[in-house]
């Protein structure tokens, strides 16, 4: 809404469009406006643009037009770029849209600045815009007034808080991101995850995005299951004591729910020994619980609960607050989940 003048020629929508009160209104018109314009690129976050895309080749052929690529709406699109949450869940459908030919390119940014851009055509590094702001680094697990390190102190293969300070230098602060430098020269990093996304449940774990990605990438191989988007949540029996509750969205049968169960909470066990304490007698964890839920379920949750464009949903919830209300809006819209325990049954 404060941008430039001369940019709001070139960018869409227009500001009526962004002011308007429901997402359904705001797609539909989207669409309305752009789809006889000449349009290059597409920014979004990846939750967003699949109901755009689809609302936008619906549109086309109500105009009678036969769609099979952007390109067939927008002759010289060239790119869709994405920031604010991964491509790869959402890869396999923007594709049925750009198509395989049409590059993706990530962006990395922050309210205050730009902090990243993607430096090659392999996905996940980002080169770091030291032009735009000042940044510092703390590593990961370090207290929150431990030494701030510049871009000429870090290492390679380190995992760093980043710290932002703002053009005037009056501010300093945290983002809660985690990054890990793969080069220095030039200065390149991935972006490993949210530093709230530590899953520690029970107060001994403390398991990082990267190791839960991990970990259920060796669990998973075994059963040929490949995960898109999940989530993990507590869940609460009547007297308050707590459980892992692990959430996939798939849209396929799976026999060996419960054989999988077994393994996600044995195996990590033997991975966490954090984990192995607290489940040790069901000392400060219950047995975990399993649950699957219909493709694009966490997608339309954020588009109808979330901030248009800005919407997230975290992989790790250690309190049940938002985790709550996402089960509550799939009991409201009839989404069925699948749960399974390895509780005996009275």
């Amino acid at each position: 809404m404060l941008a430039p003048k001369f940019s709001k020629k070139i960018v869409k929508p227009s500001l009526e469009i962004i002011k308007l009160p429901t997402i359904n209104e705001k797609v539909s018109e989207m669409v309305k406006e752009s789809y006889p314009l000449d349009i290059r690129s597409f920014s979004s976050v990846p939750a967003f643009a699949l109901p755009i895309y689809e609302s936008l080749f619906n549109y086309a052929k109500e105009q009678g037009q036969d769609v099979k690529h952007i390109r067939d709406i927008w002759p010289n699109f060239v790119m869709y770029i994405f920031s604010g949450a991964a491509v790869g869940p959402h890869e396999k459908r923007l594709r049925k849209f750009i198509g395989e030919d049409t590059p993706i390119m990530e962006v990395y940014s922050a309210t205050e600045s730009p902090v990243a851009y993607q430096y090659s055509k392999t996905p996940g590094e980002l080169y770091l815009d030291l032009e735009s702001c000042f940044f510092q680094f703390q590593e990961v697990g370090s207290e929150l007034d431990s030494k701030r390190l510049g871009v000429h102190e870090v290492e390679i293969g380190k995992q760093y808080r980043l710290l932002m300070t703002t053009y005037g230098g009056l501010m300093c602060y945290r983002i809660g991101d985690i990054v890990e430098f793969t080069s220095l020269k030039p200065p390149l990093i991935k972006i490993l995850g949210r530093e709230k996304e530590e899953l520690n449940m029970a107060g001994t774990e403390r398991l990082s995005l990267p190791m839960i990605h991990e970990f259920l990438d060796s669990v998973l191989s075994k059963y040929d299951f490949k995960k898109e988007m999940f989530f993990i949540c507590p869940y609460f029996k009547d007297d308050g004591r707590r459980g892992y509750h692990w959430c996939f969205e798939t849209d396929e049968d799976f026999p060996r729910a419960k054989e999988l169960l077994n393994d996600l909470d044995n195996e990590l066990i033997k991975y966490n020994s954090g984990y192995k304490l607290s489940r040790d007698s069901n000392a400060r964890l219950e047995l975990p619980k399993l649950s699957f839920i219909p493709k694009g379920t966490i997608d339309k949750y954020i588009l109808n609960n979330k901030q248009f464009g800005q919407g997230k949903f975290l992989t790790v919830h250690n309190e049940g607050d938002d985790s709550s209300r996402f089960f509550k809006y799939l009991k409201e819209s009839g989404i069925d989940m699948r749960t399974f325990s390895l509780e005996e049954e009275s």
